[in-house]
């Protein structure tokens, strides 16, 4: 059963048992005897919450350790802030570190780490934001590294109201892994690990049900982090934790259910576009070859009338466009559908056989002349 505790206020929330079973503050006393600090070795007891104070592991001896896991906490919090950026701004994709974007298109421009901003008043610095490249159709996206807290109420309204993406990954696993590795006495390069982690856990896009819930969790944040028992009874107001910040199975269904539903839905309407999108590109298809068709059959049917043109008039046309004669003379059209064939076209390639007494192109006068 989870306990108040505020696992952000102690910086070594861990203990490990001599048999390397990792505890975690937050799920209570550990079933084992003899727990110690994952980073001095020392011993550690487990000290329950009380009137003013939250539960916690307490060192029988006084130690750096609290300093150290901030550093170490700072440590791996950069790491991962800058894998990220180093893989958005090489050629890596916000689509190749994130997941659960649904329909939404995520920019794919400059990356930057701690840029300040500011919306309606409301001041704060994302660990990087994500620039749309010029021209792109995509919201500013905004990714968040963080432990065990969700991004603020305001942080969200903000963000939401002025159109942005949110992601975020929870980087406490890290944690956990770097402390069994340092207990087994193993080798754990930092940022090695943390680009392996963003690879495979990916930053989480918050959909709309998403900041709906983390909206309704601000409750629970303040729960989290409050210092003294008073308070958290009053955060509770009669309801056990359980209650209060874990649903009811049928509630958890019911948020499943419309998970998995939505996501169906983005399935469909992203089939019914790439539908569209074919039936558009065949329709486009299909109109170029119709016009390639007209045009084919409109450049055959001038040809065969330039050629029809060519043999009716064969004498070419005067400046006046007007046909010409044997003789080189432009008659107009009317003029020369008058005439002869003779006056059209003279001898047309004939000669006179006086024996035969007409215009002919051959006759057995003129093969006995050839022999």
């Amino acid at each position: 059963m989870l306990i108040t505790v505020n696992p952000d206020k102690f910086k070594v929330p861990y203990a490990i048992s001599a048999d390397a079973r990792i505890f975690h503050i937050k799920y209570g006393k550990p079933d084992a005897d003899g727990v110690q600090c994952p980073l001095c070795r020392g011993a550690v007891s487990f000290v329950s919450e009380g009137e003013k104070r939250a539960a916690h592991f307490r060192h029988k001896d006084k130690t750096d350790c609290d300093a150290m896991a901030h550093n170490l906490r700072s440590t791996m919090h950069h790491s991962v802030r800058d894998a990220a950026v180093e893989i958005l701004n090489g050629r890596g994709f916000a689509t190749d570190i994130c997941t659960g974007q649904g329909g939404i298109v995520l920019p794919s421009g400059t990356a930057y780490a701690e840029r300040p901003n500011e919306i309606d008043g409301v001041k704060y610095v994302p660990d990087i934001t994500v620039l749309p490249k010029e021209g792109q159709r995509a919201a500013v996206l905004e990714l968040e590294v963080i432990w065990s807290h969700k991004p603020t109420e305001k942080r969200l309204i903000a963000a939401a109201n002025d159109g942005r993406t949110i992601g975020v990954i929870n980087i406490a696993r890290i944690e956990r892994d770097y402390y069994q590795k340092l207990w087994a006495n193993e080798r754990f390069d930092i940022p090695e690990a943390c680009k392996e982690y963003i690879k495979a856990e990916r930053f989480h896009i918050l959909s709309t049900a998403d900041v709906r819930r983390v909206l309704r969790g601000a409750v629970e944040r303040k729960y989290m982090l409050a210092k003294v028992a008073r308070e958290h009874a009053e955060m509770l107001k009669g309801r056990t934790i359980q209650e209060a910040y874990h649903p009811p199975a049928h509630i958890q269904l019911a948020e499943r259910l419309a998970q998995l539903k939505a996501a169906q839905d983005d399935a469909e309407a992203a089939v019914a576009a790439q539908k569209a999108a074919e039936a558009q590109a065949k329709a486009r298809a299909e109109a170029a070859a119709a016009q390639t068709k007209a045009r084919a059959e409109e450049a055959a049917a001038a040809q065969k009338a330039a050629e029809a043109r060519a043999k009716k008039y064969p004498h070419g046309f005067g400046l006046n466009g007007y046909p010409k004669t044997w003789t080189g003379k432009a008659v107009s059209f009317a003029a020369f559908e008058a005439l002869s064939d003779w006056e059209r076209h003279g001898p047309n390639g004939r000669f006179h056989c006086g024996a035969c007494q007409a215009w002919v192109t051959d006759c057995e006068h003129t093969k006995e002349a050839k022999k």
